[in-house]
């Protein structure tokens, strides 16, 4: 049995989030809904699937969530991909950066933008010292795992 896990995040405008992550993330469309169903779409996200629904779209389905369905609050997504830095050079819309690239003591590059709904993502790529390093359990894992 083939099982998966992906992310149904509320969106305020479909088109405008597809659009965005087409342009900054090189996101692909998967399907969109149209006319009487309108109100999600699937998006490729580094290989993943991530679903973008409108509160309206949720509440229709959900009656009892009627007026408590908010986007962008309490969720952030790391996305990790093989050039964080080239991802960021990319990005159409530097707007939402909350900070820069930076490499990290974990062995990774990794930038923290905002989507145009409020969800937070990390970009992050691992470093090729960090690749290298944990092949042969060296430096890297002795600082992940707080040992010195």
């Amino acid at each position: 049995m083939n099982q998966t896990v992906f992310a149904n995040l509320v969106a305020e405008d479909i088109d405008g989030t597809i659009a965005w992550y087409q342009d900054n993330l090189r996101a692909e469309l998967k399907m969109k809904t149209e006319g009487d169903r309108a109100g999600f779409a699937t998006l490729i996200v580094a290989g993943s699937d991530v679903m973008f629904q409108t509160a309206a779209n949720i509440e229709k389905k959900y009656p009892r969530l009627a007026g408590r369905v908010t986007a962008g609050q309490g969720v952030a997504l790391n996305i990790q991909v093989d050039d964080a830095q080239a991802v960021y050079d990319g990005l159409d819309d530097t707007s939402g950066v909350i900070a820069e690239p930076a490499d990290t003591f974990y062995g990774m590059r990794e930038f923290t933008i905002q989507d145009p709904n409020g969800y937070l993502l990390t970009v992050a790529s691992v470093l090729a010292r960090a690749q290298a390093e944990s092949s042969s359990g060296t430096e890297l894992d002795r600082n992940v795992r707080g040992n010195s």
